[in-house]
């Protein structure tokens, strides 16, 4: 049995065993079933993948023609060189966190604290001076 991947509106579903056989036979009547099919160069074995819209209805995968974006050398250098940069900057935005308020309050109470220590060790050293 192949597997599915079906990308829908809220992301990618793997659609395996008889979970996904109805949109499996409505894409099996097709009749350009190559473009619903990929190669899994890892399991060895021809794997099935389409797009459902909002509406429900299934497409293949279409990818860009070759005329809408470029290849040459300097553009692959640049978009190896930067996107592992915006990614990495994604990836830092999603993993920070608004600071709560205990965070808010910590740093002018840390100074404050650190400031209060301070003069008690003076005020304790000024009293052991005098007896």
């Amino acid at each position: 049995m192949q597997t599915l991947h079906l990308i829908t509106t809220s992301g990618l579903e793997l659609l395996l065993g008889d979970e996904g056989n109805d949109l499996r036979e409505e894409i099996m009547k097709k009749d350009d079933l190559l473009d619903y099919q990929f190669f899994d160069d890892d399991r060895k074995s021809w794997e099935l993948w389409a797009v459902k819209d909002a509406g429900g209805s299934i497409k293949p995968l279409k990818f860009l023609a070759p005329d809408k974006y470029g290849m040459t050398s300097a553009e692959l250098f640049s978009k190896t060189v930067t996107y592992p940069t915006i990614l990495a900057q994604v990836i830092e935005k999603i993993r920070r966190k608004a600071p709560s308020g205990w965070d808010k309050f910590m740093k002018p109470a840390t100074v404050v604290s650190a400031i209060v220590l301070i003069i008690l060790i003076l005020v304790i050293g000024v009293v052991a001076l005098q007896g």
